[in-house]
């Protein structure tokens, strides 16, 4: 391919060379149940795949459909590989044609306008009763996965020469030979570094001169959206004028070209550092926005923890109130309880001291009655009471005991004189009754007076000790 002044002055000499080999990729494998190569050959698997569409693809390469009709006999007998290795060749292309959108047979040339496709036939080596066995497990699970759809083809294609493909608002789709005076759009190329755009056009690089070199299988294609053809759209035109596609602008002289080439590309500088700027800010917003997430995501995990928290601390609390009413229904009841020991220890000293007065010889009725009476003394001052009452009782035993011995000897003063002889008194004789009544008498009375001093000592003695 021919190699002009202008795309040398450009550096891009290294890009545009002859036989420019290229790669397309995300043809849609199509396998057919009918595909066989031979019913004989047991050895071999055959597909039918789509090599290359005519039309504008996203690559930005436009294949003509006469070139593609011109070259559709090259692709016979080159080689089928992996992923475009060419130390893993699997097979080889045996029959090429031109189909339509319909997959049906082109016999004769079609128009400029007309859609068309080449179909391969090829075969892959199934190494069946090979020395390789691991080689013809290998391929077995290759064909397995082809048969399920796993797989695309990708074409590689030489070509002699390329023409300039136009999208124009007003002259529609156009071809722009490429020569010495258009070889300035070579650099606006997405081949070649290019945006694909030039003064507002679409540009594209029209392929002339086809080989197909080859056909290749691979796992992940480059577009996965371009799924049989849906990565081509129809191009057609015919040539037209460099001048009037660009609206009869003159091609620039060198130098003025070269300064306009210098002002886009200081443009192109200060619009990448505006990039690398906007990175770096995108990058500083993103590590910013990092830490915040870190932040909040701390924030969340500490209000959790603050949470859970507060749910063991309600528990415990809950927790502690179920215990305070428990305490205050076991203080109730201590409470009862307590009342009514204190009631059997009453009941207890009160009996402890009733029997202490009986066991003096106080009556068992006087003795309650004298407890009631001095119910609140304690046990040391009962205790002086019981002394108290046991000297009454021995008190009044004793004035009982010296009455009647004074009866007693009265009796025999009188009755017993000097001699020995009974003497009667005239008036006891009278009145023998009314003198016994008397003693007796005398007797009660003088009993009466000794409890009566007695009690009183008591009270007087209890006055004197409450008072202190």
């Amino acid at each position: 391919m021919k190699i002009y002044d202008e795309e040398k002055h450009l550096n891009i000499i290294n890009k545009v060379v002859a036989h420019s080999p290229i790669v397309m990729k995300n043809s849609k494998l199509c396998v057919f149940d009918k595909a066989k190569a031979s019913e004989d050959d047991i050895d071999l698997y055959t597909l039918f795949s789509i090599l290359v569409s005519s039309g504008w693809n996203l690559n930005d390469d436009v294949f003509d459909t006469q070139e593609l009709w011109a070259s559709r006999s090259t692709p016979v007998d080159k080689p089928f590989n992996v992923a475009h290795s060419p130390r893993n060749i699997i097979g080889h292309i045996v029959d090429c044609y031109g189909v339509d959108d319909d997959y049906k047979r082109i016999e004769d040339e079609p128009d400029d306008e007309d859609m068309m496709h080449l179909l391969v036939k090829a075969v892959i080596y199934k190494h069946i009763k090979s020395l390789d066995a691991e080689l013809e497990e290998e391929m077995s699970k290759l064909i397995e996965e082809i048969e399920n759809g796993e797989w695309y083809v990708s074409m590689e294609c030489l070509f002699q020469d390329f023409d300039y493909a136009i999208v124009h608002p007003v002259y529609g789709n156009a071809y722009i030979k490429r020569d010495e005076t258009s070889a300035f759009l070579t650099p606006h190329l997405r081949s070649y570094g290019g945006t694909g755009y030039y003064n507002g056009l679409k540009i594209g690089r029209a392929l002339r001169g086809l080989t197909f070199s080859g056909n290749g299988l691979v796992k992940n294609p480059a577009n996965k959206r371009s799924i049989i053809l849906s990565d081509v759209e129809s191009f057609s035109g015919s040539y037209a004028s460099l001048d009037k596609l660009l609206q009869e602008k003159k091609m620039p002289e060198t130098k003025d070209f070269e300064a306009q080439y210098n002002e886009i590309l200081a443009k192109y500088n200060e619009a990448v550092a505006q990039v690398e700027e906007l990175q770096k800010e995108i990058s500083n917003l993103k590590e910013s926005q990092t830490n915040k997430d870190s932040l909040i995501e701390n924030l969340q995990t500490e209000n959790a923890s603050h949470v859970a928290k507060i749910e063991e601390l309600t528990k415990s609390v809950e927790t502690s109130t179920a215990q305070v009413e428990k305490i205050g229904v076991l203080e109730g009841e201590l409470s009862v309880a307590n009342e009514k020991i204190s009631q059997l220890e009453v009941a207890k000293l009160n009996a402890d001291r009733i029997a202490s007065l009986v066991d003096i010889g106080v009556d068992k009725a006087e003795a309650t009655e004298l407890v009631k009476r001095f119910n609140g003394v304690s046990d040391e001052q009962f205790v002086e009471v019981v002394k108290l009452q046991e000297q009454i009782i021995k008190a009044s035993k004793v004035e009982v005991k010296t009455e009647v011995e004074t009866t007693e000897a009265e009796v025999e003063t009188e009755d017993v004189d000097e001699t020995g002889e009974e003497a009667v008194a005239s008036t006891d004789i009278e009145n023998p009754e009314e003198d016994k009544t008397d003693v007796a008498l005398a007797t009660d009375e003088g009993q009466q007076d000794i409890m009566t001093k007695v009690y009183k000592d008591i009270a007087n003695y209890f006055d004197n000790v409450f008072k202190k």
